[in-house]
């Protein structure tokens, strides 16, 4: 009876070309066979198939970007409509802002949907570079933190968040030099903002911070050079101008 045939892929190559094949040896009464069959048409047509799901993984890198956004500025709508009874004024420029930029993202992730069903291509403008670079959060307030790690990370930054001021500090003293830039909020309970951001400068000097407060007179008191923090992002937070930033800072 017939050993059962073993198969094995060998490339063989010469000084101008190289070849797959599939050997497979058989033996029968005592006598072994060896087989060898072209299989560089089937590895070709395997790489091709690949390739063609790339676009699905694009779309769904694209839609996460898309997305993240879109759903962070719905959280933040959520939050300041149960915050205030009343919305007037700045807060009810800010909810218009938000909700055009809810609608602006929504459309981004139906083009990208209408182009995936029509057969369109879709590209992937942004490559993730090697070395990310790292963004440190402070916020006591969960979803925000939340939401700014994942703005963040969708921008293909590596992200450290903390909800504890004074663990973020404890967390840095053994990661200065590893820590590109820090976004933090002002009120918080454990350590404000400023008291963190000296802190933190105490350890690096050449430390971008960027600092989140709707305290107007601190922010004008800030950038008439009384202490070391250069960049403030008034509240409520524009993701754009945020984004922007930090892309202008580390980029």
């Amino acid at each position: 009876m017939a050993n059962p045939s073993t198969e094995i892929q060998i490339q063989l190559i010469d000084a101008s070309n190289s070849h797959w094949v599939q050997m497979s040896q058989q033996s029968s009464g005592g006598t072994t066979y060896v087989f060898l069959r072209d299989i560089a048409e089937q590895l070709a047509l395997s790489t091709q198939l690949r390739a063609s799901k790339r676009p699905e993984k694009r779309l769904v890198h694209d839609l996460y970007n898309a997305l993240t956004a879109t759903m962070g500025y719905a959280e933040l709508i959520s939050m300041m409509l149960d915050e205030h009874n009343v919305i007037s004024g700045e807060r009810l420029e800010a909810i218009q802002r938000y909700q055009r930029e809810v609608y602006i993202g929504l459309q981004k992730a139906d083009l990208l949907l209408r182009n995936q069903k029509e057969g369109g291509i879709i590209h992937d403008s942004t490559a993730v570079p090697i070395k990310r670079k790292h963004i440190m959060v402070v916020d006591d307030e969960p979803s925000i933190t939340e939401f700014l790690s994942e703005l963040m990370r969708a921008k293909h930054y590596k992200v450290t968040s903390f909800t504890d001021s004074s663990e973020a500090l404890s967390y840095f003293k053994s990661h200065a030099n590893e820590v590109d830039l820090v976004i933090m909020d002002q009120i918080m309970p454990q350590i404000s903002g400023m008291s963190l951001a000296a802190e933190l400068l105490s350890y690096n000097t050449s430390l971008p911070i960027v600092l989140c407060t709707g305290d107007h007179a601190l922010i004008e008191g800030q950038t008439e050079g009384k202490l070391q923090i250069k960049h403030f992002v008034r509240k409520p937070i524009d993701i754009n101008v945020l984004s922007e930033m930090v892309s202008d800072i580390i980029d």
